[in-house]
């Protein structure tokens, strides 16, 4: 009797506007949609409607105002009391997950000031105004593991309270996370024939482009480009002296796809780190007693 499979899986993350070539599954992270109804991101402050600011809006607070595009988050800025926010749902899928995005604090007010980064309610970051982080003259790279998430919706948001009798300013700019791609995609083929005990299965897996970490000083962020693996797997059942033996053969990355990253910008590619995987094969003769 022979069994025919295909199983097939797909999964896409949300593409941010901004680039969507890029593996992040943060909308918007350098906040460029603004405070237009379009942007993805729930916005709220006690004094100014938003924490959203351009330069022509709000001045520079004595920092650098955007590091990148038009747009930053500015939390703080006001003497009495300002509680804000910018929050967005994400999906975080399995595996690995970073969220680093550029900050600064240019102004510290009072110790009590505090901004925190938060995903699914829970406090992943947080600092308080003063710290060493403050009156550095630019931007700093937070990095934060998000491995101990599980995959699923989760909301990612970042949250201030300040003005304790003096004006703190916050600056927040890209946000994306790394480590994930945009598009997943599995494809099993598989025969069988249940009665001389033999399977054969072609697996093939495409993963997105996707951020391995973030580029410094200005430069592009770091790409991984997994594409396209092609795996096949053979399983042979047999019958040796009477024992019943199972033979297994293996091989992987068929088509000897290697490993790269890159930096691009304006179109110009230059690779960052690149090496040959090859093709792996392996054999197996396994039985029970």
């Amino acid at each position: 009797m022979n069994k025919f499979t295909l199983l097939a899986a797909a999964l896409a993350t949300s593409v941010f506007a901004s680039a969507p070539a890029h593996a992040n599954i943060v909308a918007d992270p350098s906040f460029e949609l603004g405070d237009a109804g379009s942007s993805p991101w729930a916005q709220a402050s006690s004094n100014f409607g938003t924490p959203l600011c351009t330069v022509a809006l709000c001045g520079t607070g004595n920092g650098t105002g955007p590091r990148t595009g038009d747009w930053w988050a500015w939390f703080g800025g006001a003497a009495n009391l300002e509680t804000s926010s910018a929050s967005q749902t994400i999906t975080l899928l399995d595996g690995a997950s970073t969220l680093s995005f550029w900050f600064e604090n240019t102004i510290a007010g009072s110790t009590q000031d505090f901004i925190e980064a938060r995903v699914g309610g829970t406090t992943v970051w947080r600092y308080n105004a003063g710290g060493a982080l403050s009156g550095l003259g630019g931007y700093s790279q937070i990095t934060v593991d998000l491995s101990s998430f599980g995959a699923g919706p989760q909301q990612l948001e970042f949250f201030s309270v300040s003005g304790n009798s003096v004006a703190t300013n916050f600056f927040i700019d890209g946000a994306p996370l790394t480590g994930q791609s945009d598009n997943v995609a599995n494809l099993q083929l598989g025969f069988e024939n249940i009665d001389s005990l033999s399977q054969q299965t072609l697996l093939l897996t495409y993963v997105s482009d996707r951020v391995t970490s973030r580029g410094a000083a200005g430069l592009p962020d770091i790409f991984e480009s997994p594409g396209l693996t092609v795996d096949f797997v053979l399983r042979q059942g047999l019958n040796l002296f009477g024992r019943d033996l199972e033979m297994k053969l293996e091989a992987r990355n068929i088509f000897g796809r290697g490993y790269r990253e890159f930096q691009e910008r304006g179109g110009n590619r230059v690779f960052y780190n690149r090496y040959d995987i090859g093709t792996s094969f392996s054999a197996s003769v396994s039985t029970s007693f």
